[in-house]
């Protein structure tokens, strides 16, 4: 007869603790909060330093600076819909995205450092952006990449953040998250002593 397992919930929270989740939220908070001033200090030096639609070559056929102000998402998503279109879209995607954030920091355990890291970034690019726009009405772009004439959508310290911290988030999914089961389990003391009998 098989011995049934029960709900793992209470021991998953032991694992944690109160002193874990503390740590969570010092990693996470410092690190969005240090992508934050790094992007609001790069768009107000280009604001201040550099006109409207300026380009200052930087390596040249590679990369340039380029001042412009974009009504769009990252990468100049949605830049051309309608204000009406465009406001209440990005507030629905920045609720979505805080709501899936804060789902993933619940889930968050203190030896997660790549997952944290990844909840730091995106969180800090993500209000960065959301500030610059609700501030100026439109977000500020800089970094031009281009080879020959092609050029890639502009984009500021946010989008290389947020980026960065997706994909940092999709790599823990899909290669840790079987890691991460095991090591709950062998720290569950239900899972780990509960093995199944035969009568």
């Amino acid at each position: 007869m098989t011995h049934a397992v029960d709900p793992p919930t209470p021991q998953l929270d032991a694992v944690c603790g109160h002193r874990g989740r503390k740590r969570v939220f010092f990693v996470v908070a410092t690190i969005a909060m240090a992508t934050l001033i790094i992007d609001v200090g790069t768009k107000e030096l280009v604001r201040q330093s550099m006109s409207l639609h300026q380009r200052i070559e930087v390596i040249p056929g590679l990369l340039n600076l380029h001042f412009i102000k974009n009504p769009g998402a990252a990468f100049g998503l949605g830049d051309t819909w309608p204000e009406a279109v465009r406001y209440p879209f990005f507030l629905i995607v920045f609720a979505v995205a805080a709501w899936v954030l804060f789902s993933f920091y619940q889930r968050c355990r203190p030896h997660q450092t790549w997952l944290k890291i990844s909840l730091g970034l995106v969180a800090g690019g993500a209000v960065g952006n959301f500030a610059d726009r609700i501030v100026h009405r439109k977000v500020t772009d800089f970094i031009d990449i281009y080879y020959g004439s092609y050029h890639w959508p502009f984009f500021n310290a946010a989008d290389i953040a947020i980026t960065v911290g997706v994909a940092i988030l999709f790599i823990h999914l899909w290669f840790f998250e079987e890691e991460k089961r095991g090591e709950v389990e062998r720290g569950n003391p239900i899972l780990s002593q509960q093995t199944p009998e035969s009568s």
